[in-house]
């Protein structure tokens, strides 16, 4: 059974009671402590709902709580004083009375704190005065009512019972009104229910008082029911969802606040004409009617004033509301121009690259629409050239990036200064140029501009104390022999641009429709590469290393071999670039090195292993800066020992970041692993990583040997590279030995290991095994 259904039970028992003890008064005089016991009852009960409203209630609503609690609790303190000292006349009798007023003022400034709350203070004194008028009014006229209607000496308190009930109920009705009050309406109609009941029970107890005989107690049931209700009211949460109400009339505030004054000067009239045509002798009738007028009158100068204040904030607000107009005027102009600037601005980052403050893509691809819209009016051809730095990653890799910006700058700056003023040069990508040339009719005055931006690199660049040479790559599509679209322009160029770029060394290449068929073979290529990687299609060949004095074998060095299924063998040279260029080196690296590892210990566990096994590192192995751990794990993997491996790494990574590659090289050179540098001698060659770098192996080039020992220059250059070699107490081996001439020399110089087609070339591992592994184990050694 729900709370509610439990107060409805209560309230029709008690009503019942009321009935019962009304219509029989013999039952009442047997039953006054029965009826004080469930008034007492009614209060406790009624603290115990105000205690349980107050924990989830609002501030507002818990002094409400507060101030509602301590009037249940003074006029139960007023009525069980009643009750235990029935004395007719002395001052107790009038202490009950003088509890009950206080419990109607409890009530009264519990509502008046929440009307404070919403309302101003200006308002909060109208309703004041409102009150005060309305209770003078009808109080005066029910006082000379009650006065002229009885005839005993109860009414000078009786009458002030149900005037405090209207005091309460005109101080909530007006609350009722208020919109955006801080009390639920349904805590408001609880309240309204309860002081009703309240009021009924004074107006009863007055109109039983007339004849001169008072049964109060027969009253508290109501009382005490109206109590009850009035804290019930507080017991009750709300729902959270709440079904939306149809809209129904009701009287709002500012209906009430016309309604109001209309009221106030009746009651004033209706005093006047009472105590002109009826009472000109009463007293009171006389004292209320000044009273009333004296609050009339307070009320209209409050009025009055606030008027005049509403004036005054008014007219400041209209110069303040002037001030800022004008002020915001100015600024909405101001404003207007700065956006206009701003918009310029942002178009202006929006068409260019923010580094070079050419032209981007974007901006190109508008171009080219325009240049070729205008083209076919003049019936003449618009060229795409593509213009790309060769070996920018490389210098950028070297030397560092802040570098790398300064030379792209540079090369900007002589491209201006050599195209003339209306062509059109925009930057395409990070190392990637775009011009385009409008007005061609002849292809030779393309390839005559093209041919003015490699001369401006022939000359080198001078960067921070570095010397840098650079060389384009250049592809070129004419509009419309090549394409009538953007899409189809650009995709061409750009292909034209690749091709120069594997025909290397400043090359000027124009579309053909034969470098689709090359593009779709590429591409095919590097798919096969991606599926090659997932399905391990690579074979490891190894190159031997011998000992130049004895001919026995020092080492193997490890190389990839890619087995295609279909197309057979693919040559390095064919693949590798492309796995460098589209960043699978790593993974195939990765491959090559776990492979050789396992197969050297293989050959370990056989006793045939070689002395060293050398494989090579790609420079990416190195920006990662995790090289040493990856090593370090793949040897314990395989209980690979450390001193037998050597890795070998190129010049261009040994021209990077010295600080960052020196901690790298020197956590492997801790863990006992050899390093060697590849190709010495083809590259950005350096005294200073010879010097700093943990190397154990220099390894001279094939270029430097092939002409050996005819070439003067070249023997000067190999004995000069050696020499440096032992100073640092390094050990040379030169790859690409071919002849016998070229052996004898490189003994006569103290070289200590080579390797090449003299010897042997990459051998699969079963060749490796017949031709130098068993027969060393044997005893009978090819070497």
């Amino acid at each position: 059974m729900t709370s509610t259904r439990i107060q409805s039970l209560i309230s029709a028992i008690l009503l019942i009671l009321f009935i019962l003890f009304a219509t029989y008064q013999p039952i009442l005089a047997d039953a006054i402590h029965l009826t004080i016991l469930i008034f007492g009852l009614l209060m406790v009960t009624s603290l115990w709902f105000l205690y349980k409203g107050a924990q989830f209630g609002t501030r507002v609503k818990k002094n409400l709580v507060l101030y509602t609690a301590a009037s249940i609790i003074v006029v139960s303190i007023a009525e069980f004083i009643r009750f235990f000292t029935p004395v007719e006349e002395g001052d107790l009798r009038i202490f009950p009375d003088i509890l009950w007023i206080a419990h109607i003022l409890l009530l009264s400034i519990g509502l008046a704190l929440v009307l404070k709350r919403v309302r101003s203070n200006f308002q909060l004194s109208y309703l004041l005065f409102d009150l005060h008028i309305s209770i003078t009014v009808f109080g005066s006229i029910w006082f000379v009512t009650y006065q002229n209607y009885v005839d005993n000496d109860q009414f000078l308190f009786e009458t002030i019972y149900p005037l405090g009930a209207l005091y309460v109920l005109f101080i909530l009705g007006t609350l009722l009104l208020v919109i955006d009050k801080p009390i639920k309406r349904p805590v408001l109609n609880g309240l309204l229910v309860g002081l009703s009941i309240c009021a009924l029970s004074n107006v009863l107890l007055v109109i039983d008082s007339m004849d001169g005989t008072l049964f109060r107690e027969k009253y508290l049931f109501l009382y005490g029911l109206g109590m009850y209700t009035i804290a019930f009211a507080f017991s009750k949460k709300e729902a959270r969802n709440r079904k939306k109400q149809k809209k129904s009339f009701t009287i709002s505030y500012s209906h009430w606040e016309i309604i109001r004054p209309v009221i106030q000067y009746a009651g004033v009239l209706i005093l006047v004409y009472e105590f002109v045509f009826k009472y000109r002798n009463n007293d009171v009738l006389f004292v209320g009617m000044i009273v009333t007028i004296i609050l009339v009158i307070g009320r209209d100068l409050i009025t009055v004033i606030q008027n005049q204040s509403l004036v005054r904030r008014l007219k400041i607000f209209n110069q303040q509301l002037e001030k800022k107009i004008g002020e915001r005027t100015r600024e909405l102009t101001d404003s207007h121009r700065d956006l206009e600037d701003a918009f310029k601005q942002i178009e202006y980052i929006a068409r260019h690259d923010t580094f070079s403050r050419l032209p981007n893509r974007r901006y190109l691809e508008q171009m080219i629409e325009w240049k070729t819209q205008d083209a076919v009016q003049d019936r003449s051809m618009v060229a795409l050239v593509f213009i790309d730095v060769d070996r920018l990653k490389h210098i950028n890799d070297t030397v560092g990036h802040a570098i790398g910006d300064q030379l792209l700058l540079e090369i900007i700056e002589r491209f201006q200064q050599k195209l003339p003023e209306e062509t059109f040069l925009a930057r395409h990508g990070g190392d990637e140029f775009a011009v385009i040339m409008e007005g061609v009719y002849d292809q030779d005055d393309v390839e005559r501009m093209a041919q003015s931006l490699l001369d401006t690199v022939e000359t080198p660049f001078y960067i921070q104390d570095k010397e840098l040479t650079i060389t384009l790559s250049i592809g070129i599509s004419l509009y419309p022999d090549n394409g009538e679209s953007i899409e189809d322009l650009m995709k061409h160029a750009d292909l034209a641009m690749y091709k120069a770029k594997e025909e290397r060394q400043n090359k000027i290449i124009f579309y053909s429709p034969e470098m689709d068929e090359e593009l779709i073979g590429r591409m095919e290529l590097l798919s096969e590469l991606h599926s090659a990687i997932k399905r391990n299609e690579f074979i490891v060949y190894y190159q031997p290393q011998f000992d130049i004095h004895d001919g026995r074998l020092s080492g193997i060095e490890a190389l990839v071999r890619w087995q295609h299924p279909v197309r057979g063998f693919v040559s390095p040279g064919e693949f590798i670039p492309l796995a460098e260029e589209f960043d699978l080196i790593i993974p195939i690296d990765e491959i090559v090195i776990e492979t050789a590892i396992t197969q050297f210990m293989e050959w370990t566990k056989q006793g045939i292993a070689p002395p060293r096994l050398s494989v090579n590192l790609c420079p990416q192995q190195f920006s990662e800066g995790n090289l040493s751990d990856k090593l370090k794990a793949l040897m314990n993997q395989y209980g690979f020992p450390p001193h037998k491996l050597m890795i070998e790494i190129t010049e261009s990574v040994a021209m990077n970041d010295e600080a960052f590659l020196t901690a790298q090289l020197r956590e492997i050179a801790k863990m006992g692993v050899l390093i060697s540098i590849d190709d010495f001698g083809t590259g950005y060659s350096s005294l200073s990583y010879v010097k700093n770098y943990p190397l154990n192996q220099l390894k001279i080039a094939r270029p430097f040997i092939m002409d050996v020992p005819k070439s003067q220059s070249d023997i000067a250059m190999v004995k000069a590279i050696i020499d440096l070699s032992h100073h640092f107490h390094l050990t040379v081996v030169v790859e690409g030995v071919e002849t016998l001439e070229q052996l004898n020399f490189l003994k006569s110089v103290h070289c200590e290991e080579v390797q090449g087609f003299y010897f042997a070339k990459p051998l699969s591992v079963q060749e490796m095994e017949q031709r130098y592994l068993l027969p060393v184990k044997d005893g009978t050694s090819n070497g």
